[in-house]
Parts: C-alpha cells; structure tokens; sequence
C-alpha cells in the first residue's frame, strides 16, 4: 500500500474528475478535517488528508461525495429526523442508491470503488476483522452495508431476509430510501434473530474492547504525559473543544425508538475521524480574478497619455536647454534614423538565414507520391522500368509561430534599458518582415491615474480582485504597457518604435556616452508614470496564463514564444485576504494573513519544541486555485531527497514537493508557467541580464548572484556537461567562495565567451538564458578598419566575415528565437 503523502494531496485529476462527475461547479477542497463532507448548501466538497491510505480510497471518497451532491436534497435527513428513522439505517440505505446511481452513469469508477472499499476492510475500518467471514453477529443492516460495498459471496443472509434484495431493486429515489430504512429498522425490532450484535449498546462494547487493546501502551503513555507537564493547559483547552465538537456530533444523531443501529457505519466514520491527518494547516485559496482591459494599457492610451502630461502638454522642457526644440527633434531623428538602417542590415541577415532554413525544413518534410497519369518522357522506357508514371512532390506548410515579450521596467534596468531596447527593435523589425505575429509589452508598477493611485491597500483600487480567500500581490498597481503589435501598419509601428527608441533614452539618458544626446534626452519630460518602477514579475507570468490563450485565438497560430527580459527577480505571494477593516470611506481596508506554507523553514513559535514546530510545517500545505479548471499546491521545503524535518539548513538543500526550488517566488512564477504551457502549449523562453564590467564582460560573484537558486537543476545539468568535468578534473575551474565557485566561474567564462549560457527547464521555462548586460550587449556596428586598406583578397574576406559574425552574435534575442522557430 502506498502512503499518500501532504507533497501531493487530493491533486488535479480528483479536483478535475469531482467537477466532472458533477457536471456543474462544484467546489471540491482538501481539508485537515475528520471526516469527508458534502456541503448541500454551498455545493462544496470536503475530503481529509488521512494517513496511510492508497489513492483509490480518495477516488472513492470523491466519487461518494459527488453522488450525495448529484442525487441527494437536503431533504432526507430533515425528514428522516421528523420520522425518528435512526440516522445510521438512512446512511447505509442512500449510500447503497446513489453509489448504483454514480457507478451507472460513470462507470469508470466501479474499480475504484472495488479497489478502496477492499482496502478499508483489509485496514478493519468498518471494524469486521474477528468477525466470522459470514457475518452471521452482525444485524442484517450490516451484513447488507458490507454486502454492498464489497460484493463478498461470503456473507450469508437469512431466507426471511432476501425481501431486501427485492426492495432494493425497486429503489430509486430518496423517498423509496426513507421508507425503506423505516422498513428495514422495524422488521430488525421484530425479529431479533435479524439483529444480531447491531444495537446501541455494542458501541459501548467497542469502546471497552479499544480500551483494553490500548491497555498495554498505558505505561508508556504515562510516562509520556509527565514529559508534557508544560502542555497541561493546551492538552485541556483541545479536551474541552473536543468535547464540544464530539457533542454537536452526538446531536446529529438524533433520538429514535428504535435499539438496532449500523455498527458497521459508525465504525467507519470513527475510523476514519482517527485516521485523518489533522496536523499543521491545509489552506484553499484562489488566485484573484481580473480584466485584461484593466491590465493592458494599449498603445493609443499610452502615447496620449505621453504627450499630454509632460510639462506645458508639450513633450519637450527646454526651458533649461541651450538647444532648440527644432535642434532636439533633429538629434532625435538622426540618431533613430542611424540605428534603424545599421540594424535593417544586418536584421536582413537573419530573414535570408530563416527563408533558407525554413525551406530545408519544409523540403525535408516533404514526400513524393505517384499521380496515376503516364510520364510520356520515359514511355519508352517500359522494357526495362516499371516506374512509368508522375511523380508529384508534396511539401508541407511549416508550423506558423508568434511571440509575446515581457520586458522588464524597473530602476535597477536602467544600465541595461537601451542595449535591451536595441535587440528587441531587431527582434521586431524581424519579425515584422518574416510575418511572424508579434506583441510587445513592458511590465510596471509605476501606471497609474488620478483615480487610482500607485499604492492602496483599500478594497477595489486594484486591478486584482480582493475577495476573501484571494492571494494578494503588492498593493501596487500593475500595469502591461503595449508598446508595438504587428497589427500596426509600417506608419504606425515605425512612429510607436520611435517613441519606445526614444522613451528609453528619455528614462536613461544619463547613460548615453554622446553628449549632444545626453543634452537633448534630457531636456525631454518624462511622466512619473512612465518612469521605471518595481519589477512585477510574478503578476505578468500570472496574467500570461490568459495573455498566451487570447494570442492564440487572435492569431491563430500553432506555436507561441513568450519570451521574459528582464534583470532580476520580483516579489512572492505570501499573503492572502482574510477580512477587511469597515472604513468611513466606501472602500474598506484588506486585512491579509500569511499562508502557511509561506517560509522555506519552519516559522518560529517558542511554545512549541523544535519537533512539533517541523512536524506543523511538514504536514502544511496551501492549495491554490487558478481560474476555473487549474491549480497548484504550495507545499512545505522539505530537505532534497526525504521528508525528514529540515530545521533550518541550507537553502540548497530544500525543495518544494517534486520542484527544484525551495524559494517561494521561484517556485511560484515555476508552476504558473507549467500552467500557461498546458493550456496553450506555448514556449517560454527566458532572457536573465547579468551585471558586467565597463568591459562587458561577466564577473563570477554576478553569476554566483543569479544561479544561487538554480542549484539542483545546475547540479544535473553540470554533471552532463563533458566541457565542465574534463574542466574540474584539471582545476581550470577557479574555486573561490568570494567570487563564486568553480561552476560559476564556468559559466561565466561560457558566457564571455559565447555571449549565453542556458539554463534548461528553470522557473518552468523551455530555456533560460544568462546573457551579459550592459555594454555586454550593446550593438557595435562599427565598418571595417581603415586598416585593412592595400590589405589582400584573404586578409579583407577574413575581416569582413568576422565583422559579419559578430554583428549577427550580438543580436543574441535574434539569434535565440530564430534558433527556436526554426
């Protein structure tokens, strides 16, 4: 039997398969309850974690509840406790109804009833283990509860008691039920050979009977409790609430005149109220719900909004400037102009390797097929070829592709902004000559309007919702700032380029090394809202799960790129909406409460040991609802490789569930981009600017920075890597804590040399690129030496081959996608 662990609880296919089942949207949750519950009111369904139990006994557990919530009103107990039918007959009777019912209409689910109802008689959960195999004891309640949930031939009944075989056969709906446990407990008070041990008071004998077996571990336990002295108060305060819980439970079961009841059924709720796993937390969340036209701030909207809120609604202050604004405005268009025709060049490079490319590939897909008319060419041929007909050849029309770039607008971009901006230029022009769909966005926290301002914590000032029980970013605003799409005509984008060329140097013009630049950028207002701002990252690859679905349906590609740019890394979600705080104003303030998962340790708690604090931690989970069909768990950090208590080591040594991180933000930006590939099938690729040196050049410690979290998955990658051992194995590898250790000094030499390292499958990525930043990769479009004037035919086809190659290097996003899509 294999032991369901907290790493992976009632998991997608049971949520999946609930709603399914149900054909309506049922809310299906798991819990640190007793028992598994159906909720007729709220529709919801709640199954326990419980300890040592297969996954069968979870599909039957969800398989039930889904049949009490297709087939049961909430009508039958009501009536039943008017009736005075004893509650347990009623259990027993309508399980039997709609376990048929569920079982007819899914049959799929008839093993996994089998199979879980076979393991909880072997675990003795309906308490039959020193019973005969007959179960000639037990009242006929009973044998016919077992009889029904196991198909066991061995189980005798009497003659006078087959009519309840006949009974059951006419059964359909819940009333048949009511009148059918009446039935059923009357003629068990007539006939007591029918009775059997199914009577009240057997419940007292089973409690004896678990005392007495318990017995022998009373010394120990003795022993135990003088350990616990300090916890004499807790102990009595969980008493009395259990007290209280187990009295509303009596309650339930209301007052008959009636001696026989179901041990049978009593015995398995009480089994498995003891086996449920009731330590540490198990929290249901959901992801906040929002609008796409309250993210996206389209390009019309954006470049109004430039215009009309610089200074004097002009977008030049030049009150400041020796220069004119005609003077500004001629820089201005001579450098874009410069940088455009250096760069459609070489952009034409890379069209001409892509057509060459994609027609081999198509050529190599391509099959040769008999038309059935002669070739009269090679008619005369027919003494000595059998072949004498048409060939036709059939090349088939490649994949069509599209990409989405995030690119990141923070204040620690600011080194990297322009060289950033000048590669995705290329990329576009790319793109937009190969008719390969295209949207380009910047993601900030820094838009904002009047109404709405940059940071509230107030109900209904952010674009995500903030209803009880949602995850909560920042109170920050996010915004996706479009920036071009390849819906645009050639005017359009060429004028929406311009201004994204020019914004950046606007925003980092104290970057630019020419100083008449420096001097006309700067003289150029810049809205506060436009300026760079945080780096909400976790909220775009949370938006890309729905941005990825409505490409897709707008293009109607068959293949999408999403691709992340950016220089670091943003916030994680720690906290989620418990309540709200009633304000004078309309809106109220949001009361937030940390998930309980959200350390990668154990959080301290001084009333409690070290072992019980791991224990809470180890057996915590936060199960996260995204949408309508998707969800993920965040479950605790445990040590690589067990589940033993993780105190608090390393870092490195922690991951979460079958993920290779234990840091919550890379954890959680990993399983929202499994979500985006599996509704859209898309690509993600990553694209991570690394600090250099005025040289451009990479330093370890930088690279040491970035991949610290990326341990386990460079663990196995390096171990593959022959370039990296055969390395080690002669120290070429430096090996200095201070400035990052052997791997980090490979990759760093990788990526000076190759201008990328990649990093497969991290943050749930397809690949993850470590490029240089800065002056790593600014665009040198410089012409040859003068040099090489009188130099011979080999000397100069040498240069410019070299002068060739290094301009398509440098152009690494170029590169890397048409690398992807080829």
């Amino acid at each position: 039997m294999k032991k369901t662990k907290i790493m992976k609880p009632v998991g997608l296919p049971k949520k999946l398969v609930a709603k399914l089942l149900a054909t309506e949207n049922i809310d299906v949750v798991s819990e640190k309850i007793p028992t598994a519950y159906f909720d007729l009111k709220s529709r919801k369904i709640g199954i326990p974690i419980w300890e040592n139990v297969s996954q069968d006994v979870y599909d039957l557990m969800v398989g039930h509840e889904v049949g009490h919530a297709l087939y049961t009103p909430i009508e039958v107990l009501e009536k039943a406790r008017e009736r005075k039918i004893p509650k347990s007959f009623v259990n027993v009777i309508e399980d039997i109804r709609i376990e048929k019912m569920i079982q007819n209409k899914y049959p799929g689910l008839i093993t996994n009833f089998r199979k879980g109802y076979k393991e909880l008689v072997k675990g003795d959960f309906f308490g039959i283990a020193k019973k005969s195999k007959p179960l000639l004891e037990l009242g006929l309640v009973d044998r016919l509860n077992i009889y029904a949930k196991t198909k066991d031939e061995n189980i005798i009944f009497l003659d006078d008691e087959k009519w309840i075989f006949d009974d059951l056969e006419k059964m359909t709906t819940w009333l048949d039920v009511l009148n059918l446990a009446e039935k059923l407990a009357k003629y068990m008070e007539d006939n007591l050979e029918s009775q059997g041990e199914s009577v009240k008071m057997s419940d007292d004998l089973m409690d004896s009977e678990e005392s007495e077996e318990s017995g022998d571990s009373e010394d120990s336990e003795d022993s135990d409790s003088e350990d616990s002295d300090s916890e004499d108060s807790d102990s009595e305060d969980s008493d009395s609430e259990d007290s209280e819980d187990s009295g509303k439970t009596d309650d339930d079961d209301w007052e008959t005149d009636y001696t026989s009841e179901s041990i049978t059924d009593k015995n398995l709720q009480k089994k498995l109220k003891q086996s449920a796993d009731t330590t540490g937390t198990y929290l249901n969340v959901k992801m906040p719900d929002y609008d796409l036209k309250d993210i996206i701030v389209n390009y019309k909207e954006l470049s109004e909004f430039d215009d009309s809120n610089s200074s004097n609604n002009s977008r030049y202050n030049t009150s400041r400037s020796p220069l004119t604004i005609e003077k500004v405005n001629s820089v201005i268009d001579a450098d874009f102009k410069t940088f455009k025709n250096s760069s459609i060049k070489t952009v034409n490079l890379f069209v001409k390797e892509f057509e060459m490319k994609k027609s081999a590939d198509n050529y190599s897909r391509a099959t040769v097929s008999k038309s059935g008319s002669l070739n009269l060419k090679v008619l005369h041929k027919y003494k000595f070829e059998d072949d004498l007909f048409k060939k036709v050849t059939n090349i088939p029309d490649g994949k069509s592709h599209g990409f989405i770039f995030y690119l990141d607008w923070s204040a620690s971009m600011d080194d990297n902004l322009i060289p950033t901006m000048k590669q995705l230029l290329n990329l576009v022009w790319f793109a937009k000559k190969t008719n390969i769909p295209f949207e380009v966005y910047a993601f900030s926290d820094q838009y904002c309007t009047d109404d709405k301002p940059r940071l509230n914590r107030e109900r209904g000032n952010n674009a995500f919702s903030s209803e009880i029980g949602d995850m909560r970013f920042t109170d920050r605003q996010f915004k996706l700032l479009e920036l071009c799409n390849s819906k645009m005509n050639n005017s359009k984008l060429n004028e929406a380029l311009k201004r994204f060329y020019t914004l950046c140097k606007r925003v980092c013009w104290f970057t630019l090394d020419s100083e008449s630049e420096q001097y006309a950028y700067s003289m150029m207002e810049v809205p506060s809202a436009l300026r760079l701002g945080g780096t909400p990252l976790l909220q775009t690859a949370y938006v890309n799960v729905e941005m990825t679905k409505r490409f897709i349906k707008t293009y109607g590609v068959d293949k999408l790129n999403v691709c992340y740019l950016t220089d670091g890394l943003g916030g994680h979600m720690t906290h989620y909406v418990k309540g709200y705080e009633k304000r004078p104003s309309d809106n109220d303030l949001i009361i937030s409460e940390n998930i309980p998962t959200r350390y990668d340790y154990p959080d301290y708690n001084r009333k409690e040991s070290e072992e019980t604090r791991n224990n809470r931690y180890n057996k915590s989970n936060t199960h996260v609802k995204v949408g309508k069909y998707n969800h993920f768990d965040i479950p605790p950090a445990m040590e690589e490789g067990g589940n033993s208590p993780i105190g608090y080591s390393s870092q490195q040594d922690r991951t979460r569930g079958k993920s290779s991180y234990a840091d919550l933000f890379h954890y959680e930006f990993e399983q929202l981009s499994k979500i985006a590939k599996q509704n859209t099938n898309c690509n993600i690729l990553g694209f991570h600017l690394i600090s250099t040196l005025k040289s451009g050049k990479v330093k370890p410690q930088e690279v040491a920075y970035v991949v610290r979290h990326h341990h386990t998955l460079l663990a196995k990658q390096l171990k593959k890597d022959k370039h990296f051992n055969d390395g080690l194995a002669s120290d070429k590898w430096r090996n200095n804590n201070s400035s990052g250790g052997n791997k980090e000094d490979y990759i760093s030499k990788t990526i000076n040399k190759e201008g990328v390292f990649n990093i497969p499958n991290a943050l749930g990525m397809d690949d993850y690129f470590l490029i240089p930043g800065g002056k790593g990769i600014e665009l040198d479009d410089t012409e040859l030496s003068p040099d090489l004037v009188g130099a011979n035919k080999k000397q100069l086809t040498k240069a410019f081959g070299k002068n060739r190659n290094d301009k398509v290097k440098k152009r690494v996003l170029c590169g890397k996608f048409m690398d992807r899509i080829c």
